[in-house]
C-alpha cells in the first residue's frame, strides 16, 4: 500500500551493514522509486511484484464502483466500454514496463509473482538464481 516508501526508507535507516533486502508488494503505491534507489545502492535488494491475472484484463461487468480502502476515494468505471478496456490494458502494460525499468536501472533483482501461482515454487525458482526473462 501507500506505506511502501516508508518501509523502504525504514530499512535504509535500520540496516547498518550491507544486507539482503526482499521487498514483496504490488508496487501500486507512488513515490517509492528514490527510496529504492538509495536502498539498492547500499544493499542487495530483490523485488517481488505480486500481480493478479484478473488485473491484466478487467472483465466487462458494466458500470463498476471501486473504493480505495486507504483514502475512501470512489471511482465509477464503465468496464464494458472498449475504450475503458483498452485504457486499462495499456495502464497495466505501462505499469509493468515502468516497474521493470526502475528495477533494472537500480540493479534490483526482480520478478513478478502471480496470485494464481504456487509461491513456494516461484520463490524457490527466483532465489535459485534462474530467471525466466
Amino acid at each position: 500500500g501507500s506505506a511502501l516508501k516508508e518501509a523502504i526508507e525504514a530499512a535504509s535507516r535500520i540496516l547498518k551493514k550491507r544486507s539482503m533486502v526482499i521487498i514483496v508488494s504490488d508496487f501500486l503505491a507512488l513515490g517509492w522509486e528514490e527510496a529504492l534507489a538509495y536502498l539498492s545502492h547500499h544493499h542487495d535488494v530483490a523485488a517481488i511484484r505480486i500481480t493478479d491475472p484478473l488485473e491484466q484484463a478487467m472483465p466487462a461487468l458494466g458500470l463498476v464502483t471501486f473504493q480505495d480502502p486507504e483514502t475512501d476515494e470512489v471511482l465509477h468505471a464503465p468496464t464494458s466500454f472498449a475504450s475503458f478496456q483498452a485504457a486499462w490494458q495499456a495502464w497495466n502494460r505501462d505499469r509493468s514496463t515502468v516497474w521493470d525499468a526502475i528495477c533494472t536501472k537500480y540493479r534490483v533483482r526482480h520478478e513478478e509473482l502471480l496470485t494464481t501461482a504456487n509461491p513456494a515454487t516461484e520463490l524457490a525458482w527466483f532465489f535459485s538464481g534462474r530467471q525466466r526473462r
